[in-house]
């Protein structure tokens, strides 16, 4: 698998994981591996509850898009004014660390 399809894979888990800890139900459920396959693969994304925002159900969207090459990447994700306002509420502030040398 090429890097790229790797990481857009993760991106969708990201999706199907903030879908799971929104609804506390699987984005995509089947009663066997196949049938969640196949739901994965050809059904339709599955919305968040009317009780999330709009911004947050079209991030979700973004993430579950089919096609990988569509897929926004995870610096486009944390772009979008949903993220940019809760980065800028919370205390997290992303660095990168550096090794020190010994």
């Amino acid at each position: 698998m090429r890097l790229f399809q790797y990481s857009s894979q993760i991106r969708k888990s990201v999706g199907c994981l903030l879908y799971e800890m929104c609804t506390y139900q699987h984005a995509f459920d089947g009663k066997g591996l196949m049938n969640v396959i196949y739901k994965v693969v050809e059904g339709k994304a599955p919305e968040l509850p009317k009780t999330y925002s709009k911004e947050l159900n079209d991030l979700l969207k973004k993430m579950l898009i089919k096609d990988p090459s569509n897929r926004p990447t995870a610096a486009q994700l944390l772009l979008t004014p949903f993220i940019g306002r809760h980065r800028e509420v919370s205390s997290f502030k992303p660095t990168i660390l550096k090794r020190k040398k010994v």
